[in-house]
């Protein structure tokens, strides 16, 4: 078992690299002569969506750590139950959150979009996406679209349909079906 303190600061030292990044490939970018460290967070912002800066933090943790929560079932499983509900939402919706249905974080998406991702295309194809992200000014969706022949919205299509087959016939989902719940009336007590 991982301490707590180890699994954050594995997570947040994540997002420092991410955001150097932004910083180092822009060195003396217009956005930082006139703005500074806050021209800087706009373009890491605008570039890094949050399910990427997120999820990629998440695998980060899950893989250098033995308790990361990519190896939490209640965190990996919870969009695999929720298709095999029946409850396929789109990426705008799942990306963006609900307050009616029950929608995984950002957090869920990104880990499974960016661990996909890597399936896919390799440990590197992250790195590649982010350097021309970066370069060009680009968003990670078209540096995606442009690299591997998937933006956002099919990565997240792919993911998904591969979560789906993967999952299929498993047994380990019985359990985690929902089977009486009142849909009007979706409650989360995870952040109360």
């Amino acid at each position: 078992v991982s301490p707590w303190i180890d699994l954050l600061h594995i997570h947040e030292y994540r997002h420092i690299l991410l955001e150097s990044k932004v910083m180092l490939g822009r060195k003396w970018a217009p956005e930082h002569i006139l703005f500074g460290q806050y021209g800087w967070s706009v373009v890491n912002f605008a570039l890094l969506p949050n399910w990427y800066f997120e999820g990629d933090a998440v695998k980060t943790e899950t893989l250098y750590t033995n308790t990361g929560r990519g190896r939490v079932p209640r965190f990996y499983m919870e969009i695999p139950a929720l298709r095999k509900n029946g409850k396929k939402f789109s990426f705008e919706k799942m990306r963006a959150g609900s307050f009616k249905d029950q929608v995984p974080n950002h957090y869920s998406l990104g880990y499974h979009m960016t661990s996909y991702m890597e399936v896919l295309n390799g440990k590197s194809s992250w790195n590649n996406i982010t350097d021309r992200s970066i370069k060009k000014y680009a968003l990670i969706s078209r540096s995606s679209k442009k690299l591997y022949g998937l933006n956002n919205r099919a990565l997240y299509d792919s993911t998904m349909n591969y979560l789906d087959s993967y999952f299929i016939n498993a047994e380990t989902l019985k359990d985690s079906i929902i089977r009486s719940y009142d849909p009007k009336n979706f409650t989360n007590y995870e952040l109360p």
